[in-house]
């Protein structure tokens, strides 16, 4: 089953949007997010990684999806990827984790960031 996500897109025109698209088939997890004609997949053992993948590929024009994966305040666990595929990861505050979010909503804490500053922000914890 695909599940299907529009959601705002930081550093894009005023009230663009991207849609995310996710699925599970039996150990791999997909992810495309499809903004401006073209679709940015991702493909991992894991949401979260295939998140990053997708990601990735969107950064060099400069734009993030608002959602929780894509935070600099949000990193996964090690049990997060093992036993929820990654799609859920931890809110990360000043004294460690505060909650488990799932990567694919969005919310007032997330603060869009490129896939190298949410590695290095959770590397400085």
């Amino acid at each position: 089953m695909i599940t299907k996500i529009p959601l705002s897109l930081s550093g894009g025109e005023p009230g663009e949007t991207i849609d995310l698209s996710y699925s599970k088939d039996d150990s791999t997890c997909h992810v495309t997010l499809h903004c401006r004609g073209c679709d940015y997949k991702g493909v991992s053992w894991n949401f979260f990684d295939a998140l990053c993948s997708a990601r990735l590929q969107l950064e060099p024009q400069g734009l993030i999806p608002v959602c929780y994966g894509a935070s600099k305040n949000v990193y996964p666990s090690g049990m997060c990827l093992d036993m929820g595929s990654g799609s859920r990861a931890y809110l990360w505050g000043k004294k460690g984790p505060l909650s488990l979010v799932d990567i694919f909503a969005t919310g007032p804490e997330v603060i869009p960031s490129t896939v190298a500053d949410q590695r290095d922000s959770f590397a400085k914890k």
